[in-house]
């Protein structure tokens, strides 16, 4: 009988040691933080040029993949994540001759350039619309992602998917009105390119789903 009474006063206890475990868990939290989202991929340190492509239509999108690449370079500057080689070395080489800019590989560029790696985004697609036909509007934008060797041509990352690390941006609906259409391209590309960016450093989850403007 004695043995049986002594059970039933542990019991009661239980839930407030369980309690007790959460509290400390939490403060804990309070005190490290929430746990950073680790990079998917880290990049080596060398210098390394963004280079943003339409490989469909090149010429179509020069200007939307120029704007990208900018942002995609300076975000990866504040963020020191690796030396940049800056993307308007590009834009010099395919000044010299659009024809022979060409049929350069990814690899001849880079060299040209003087880096050696590149993060290589090709656009897939993007645009400005608006939503129902009427005045509010939404970007919206998608690329892939890669990042090649510039002394092999070969693909660092990722091994394991051809075309590339899919990622994309849209920005929050508009009213048209009273946004012009150059700021709201400005936050879809630039959204765009901290979503890029973010594959290669870490940051907290809250992060998430943050905008450009936080990124």
């Amino acid at each position: 009988m004695p043995k049986k009474r002594h059970t039933l006063t542990l019991l009661p206890l239980l839930p407030l040691f369980l309690a007790g475990c959460n509290m400390l868990g939490a403060a804990a939290y309070k005190i490290a933080g929430e746990p950073d989202v680790p990079a998917e991929f880290e990049l080596p340190k060398k210098p390394t040029v963004v280079m943003v492509e339409n490989f469909a239509n090149a010429d179509l999108a020069a200007a939307d993949a120029e704007f990208i690449a900018q942002r995609v370079q300076e975000r990866l500057m504040a963020k020191d994540v690796v030396p940049v080689v800056r993307a308007e070395k590009i834009i010099e080489l395919r000044g010299k001759g659009m024809s022979a800019f060409k049929k350069m590989t990814v690899k001849d560029v880079a060299k040209a350039v003087e880096a050696e790696q590149v993060l290589y985004v090709s656009f897939e697609a993007g645009g400005i619309g608006a939503i129902g036909g009427g005045s509010t509007l939404q970007g919206r934008t998608a690329v892939k992602v890669k990042v090649i060797d510039a002394v092999t041509g070969n693909t660092l990352w990722p091994q394991n998917i051809t075309d590339g690390r899919s990622v994309a941006f849209e920005t929050s609906p508009t009213d048209g009105t009273g946004t012009s259409p150059k700021d709201l391209r400005y936050k879809l590309y630039d959204g765009l390119a901290a979503r890029v960016v973010r594959l290669f450093h870490k940051f907290k989850p809250s992060e998430q789903g943050e905008t450009a403007a936080n990124g």
